[in-house]
């Protein structure tokens, strides 16, 4: 209500030539700790204001300005929520450093500057931290729905050569290094006897023109190892978008599910049963 108020004087003001009201926490941090609970204490403070300046200003000239200084940056404390600091540390370090760098940065160099300081360094934290995304391989659990990363639960399993792997992130241009490597790492850890490698693009909200060569130097990998490359989830979006800019060419020869499950229930049916068909082994690889 008081920003709305502060609008709409200001408002006023510019069609009654008057001059712009403007007003700051510290004021009102000043009254309330005043005991003022009502709009009242506005009106006793204007008063004041215009006895002191019609009669008081000359005594005024001797109070040093640190004193008014003193007074704002009393009334600025309390404002300041210790508890919701301490919670921003628990959650998150990076953050409670960059959310201190603005609160010195506001005494040091203004608070335009160290606004501009705190959103530099958010972003450049969000980069970096979206270019190294989380992956994980995923397993079942039996009695259990969904999926779930086999090194959090030594419970889950998939079907002896199938990897199932998740990235959890978007594959763009300055993380699609980090995907390949994640891709390898998952590769190299399923040993020889890997068939299938399906990537779960539920967390790929979005690949850019970098992102899906990596995608396609990925396949082309996996394919020149005699593995099957395929993909689960998002399927239509994927498909639409690299029909719309004529790309569908670069994904050519990848398995498309709708689902992970509809993954392993074609490994299943494709791989496994056929293997115990015709007598001869699959050999594990490592999910």
């Amino acid at each position: 209500r008081e920003i709305a108020a502060l609008g709409i004087a200001n408002l006023a003001s510019a069609f009654t030539q008057g001059f712009a009201v403007n007003g700051t926490n510290s004021r009102t941090a000043v009254g309330e700790s005043a005991g003022g609970r009502t709009q009242v204490t506005g009106i006793a403070a204007a008063a004041t204001i215009a006895i002191i300046l019609l009669a008081f200003t000359w005594p005024l000239q001797f109070i040093p300005r640190v004193a008014l200084a003193a007074v704002l940056v009393t009334a600025g404390a309390s404002l300041f929520n210790w508890s919701a600091v301490a919670a921003i540390r628990r959650i998150s370090r990076r953050e409670f450093v960059i959310a201190m760098t603005a609160t010195v940065g506001v005494v040091a160099v203004g608070p335009m500057n160290a606004v501009l300081v705190a959103v530099a360094l958010a972003l450049v934290s969000f980069v970096q931290q979206a270019s190294r995304p989380g992956s994980e391989t995923l397993g079942t659990i039996p009695g259990q729905p969904g999926f779930h990363a086999l090194a959090r639960n030594p419970d889950a399993s998939v079907p002896p050569g199938l990897v199932l792997f998740r990235f959890d992130g978007p594959v763009i241009f300055f993380n699609a290094p980090h995907f390949k490597r994640e891709v390898q790492r998952a590769v190299e850890a399923a040993g020889p006897g890997l068939r299938w490698f399906v990537i779960d693009l539920l967390p790929v909200n979005m690949i850019d023109a970098t992102g899906l060569y990596a995608v396609q130097e990925v396949c082309d990998d996996l394919r020149q190892r005699g593995i099957v490359a395929g993909a689960a989830a998002r399927t239509a979006q994927w498909a639409d978008w690299a029909a719309k800019r004529g790309l569908s060419e670069r994904v050519e020869g990848m398995r498309f599910f709708p689902t992970l499950r509809q993954a392993l229930v074609a490994y299943d049916t494709e791989i496994v049963r056929a293997t115990a068909r015709s007598g001869t082994g699959v050999r594990r690889g490592g999910a």
